[in-house]
């Protein structure tokens, strides 16, 4: 039961980065060139391993110093 409440926890963790994801996404639409945005959803990225997603948006935040 432990790897079973571990694996859930997981699962809903996820779930939860996935819906930042949709919600950052929503933000990028009504404010493109917000620095901010664009960190914190490459951030969600990186903990999810999807790293070249991640990078461009770390190159997005860069071009917008």
């Amino acid at each position: 039961t432990q790897m079973f409440s571990s694996i859930e926890e997981m699962s809903i963790m996820n779930q939860k980065y996935e819906k930042a994801l949709e919600d950052y996404e929503i933000a990028l639409e009504l404010n493109p060139n917000d620095l901010d945005i664009h960190i914190n959803r490459a951030n969600v990225y990186r903990i999810l391993e999807e790293n070249e997603k991640a990078f461009e948006d770390y190159e997005k935040a860069i071009e917008l110093l």
